[in-house]
């Protein structure tokens, strides 16, 4: 055996790195050494499911993680949850080989970029509806037209968001259809 003392974190770290690299023979040593000094399944299973939602771009490797986490939260779970978890972590495309996962960097980090250089803007006027509180004074001041109701969570916004994405493919405040929302109106109204 070497003379190497055991260090939680590097351990850990070893295993995350392993896990990015697609080596399950790798994770599984990292394991077995967290293991054999007593770290608790429970720890184990919390920082698979981190890895899962940080790293993997699959929404069921993500719930997976997190309901075995669950199980080991209520001492119900068992060694062979936790080794298929390891082994699936390992062979889940991981965000950065995907091109939806690349999107998703690029687009956080522009988001990042432009809060950066502009602070917090003004709420555009497709985010004024009736569920705001600039919505309520816009309107008891008369400037309702300087609401929109469009993208709304309620009744009509969303018949407007159906019928716009069946015309359009996509639901986009760059899309101005009178028409479209004037029908979603018409609807429900006639069943008010």
């Amino acid at each position: 055996m070497n003379d190497v003392s055991f260090k939680k974190n590097e351990i850990v770290s070893a295993l995350i790195k392993a896990m990015r690299f697609g080596d399950f023979g790798e994770a599984a040593y990292w394991m077995i050494v967290l293991l054999e000094n007593n770290i608790e399944e429970k720890y184990i299973t919390h920082r698979l499911a981190i890895f899962a939602s940080e790293d993997c771009f699959d929404a069921d490797l993500i719930t997976l993680a997190n309901s075995i986490r669950i199980m080991y939260e209520m001492k119900l779970g068992n060694g062979n949850m936790l080794w298929q978890l390891l082994f699936r972590c390992c062979k889940a495309k991981k965000f950065w080989e995907l091109p939806d996962g690349q999107e998703y960097e690029e687009t956080m980090n522009n988001a990042i970029e432009r809060y950066k250089k502009n602070g917090l803007e003004k709420a555009p006027k497709w985010a004024i509806d009736s569920h705001t509180t600039l919505y309520h004074e816009l309107v008891k001041e008369g400037r309702l037209n300087e609401t929109d109701e469009r993208f709304s969570g309620n009744d009509k916004g969303r018949l407007h968001m159906i019928k716009m994405y069946k015309k359009y493919g996509r639901v986009s405040p760059d899309i101005v259809d009178d028409k479209i929302w004037k029908e979603a109106t018409d609807e429900i109204e006639k069943l008010i």
